[in-house]
Order: structure tokens, then sequence, then C-alpha cells
């Protein structure tokens, strides 16, 4: 082969360089203009998610009022290691004080665990919602059940449920962040309490 069709045929090399990057370009912008577009839907979704497990932990709860916490006392509680995502309180049609709702994560097998812990005025634990999207279906999603989350109810805010609340056999790493989220809730309630930010 001559050079000058060395020199002819060479460019012809970067052309699928060239279609791979405007496909990766392409397929970019879809999925950006795919997540703006379904961003607001999902946003409105998570919400309503979230208020449907407040209504759960209190049915008769007419509003779900934020509790806004000081920034020292969140550094605070930063520090402690026990920081919340979300703190309601839970206020029946006459506004009422019914309780408290408090969020927390912690990091299970496969993603985040997500705990929504119901508390009354004095400490004492209502109801329990995990929420774990990524665990193992049929051993680390059984922290979901019913038969799981039950055995918190009736703790109160002065205990830590390692020392009452019994392990799923098979699933002890999702557990242990379930009880770790339920923690961080319980600790922000007492800090709170003591702090007379809520309580009864």
């Amino acid at each position: 082969m001559r050079a000058s069709d060395k020199v002819k045929s060479a460019p012809i090399s970067f052309v699928p360089a060239i279609t791979l990057a405007v496909i990766c370009l392409v397929c970019a912008l879809l999925l950006a203009g795919t997540y703006e577009l379904t961003r607001d839907a999902i946003s409105e979704q998570e919400a309503q998610a979230a208020k449907n497990r407040m209504i759960a932990i209190f049915p008769d709860g007419n509003q779900f009022k934020e509790v806004r916490i000081e920034e020292d006392l969140k550094a605070q509680l930063i520090s402690d290691g026990c920081a919340c995502e979300e703190i309601h309180e839970a206020l029946d049609s006459d506004g009422n004080r019914m309780g408290y709702i408090i969020v927390s994560r912690s990091f299970g097998y496969a993603g985040d665990i997500i705990v929504t812990s119901g508390f009354l005025p004095d400490g004492s634990i209502v109801h329990v919602i995990v929420t774990a999207p990524d665990e193992t279906p049929k051993l680390g999603k059984e922290v979901e059940e019913k038969y799981f989350t039950d055995r918190f109810s009736g703790v109160s805010a002065g205990d830590h449920a390692e020392n009452c609340v019994d392990m799923i056999s098979g699933a002890t790493i999702s557990s242990k962040a379930v009880c770790t989220a339920f923690n961080k809730a319980v600790e922000t309630f007492r800090t709170l309490s003591e702090k007379g930010v809520i309580g009864s």
C-alpha cells in the first residue's frame, strides 16, 4: 500500500469512536430529559408515601407539623451520632398533640433502611414502619413485615432496641440496621425532650 493511501484511509478509523460518542451523548441527554420530566412526579409520590406512613402510625392525625430545630442543637445531634431526617408533631382535628414521628435511616445489607417511628408525648413507642427497598426479598426485606416491626411497640424512649427486640434469623445485618436507625430516633426524642423542644 502506498503512503498516500494510508493517509487517505486514516480518518476512517475515527468513525466508530465518533459514532459511539454521539450515541453516548444522545443517551445522556435522553436520561437527563427523562429525569427532569419525572422528578416532580417522583417527589410527589415520595411525599405522599411519607404522609401515608405517618397516617398509618397516627390514623386520627389531622395535621403533621414539622418540628424546627435550632442549628446548634442539630450540630449536637450530629455529634452524638443520632441525627434524624425528619421530626413531625402529630395533631388531631382539634389541634391537640397526639405524639411525634421521627424518621431515621441506617445502611443495611444492600442499601439504606428508613425507619419511621411514632412516639407518644411520654416517649412510649406507638408503632414503627420500616422501608427497606434494596434488601434481599424473603430475607432482609423481612424487616418490613408487621411481625418484626410490632416488636418495637411498647418500647420506651429510655430503652435501646437491641435489649428488647429479637433479630430476624438469617437477616442479622438488616435487623441491626433497623435497630440502629430506631436508636437514633430514640436518642433524638430523648435529647429534644430534655431540651424542652418536644414532649408532654
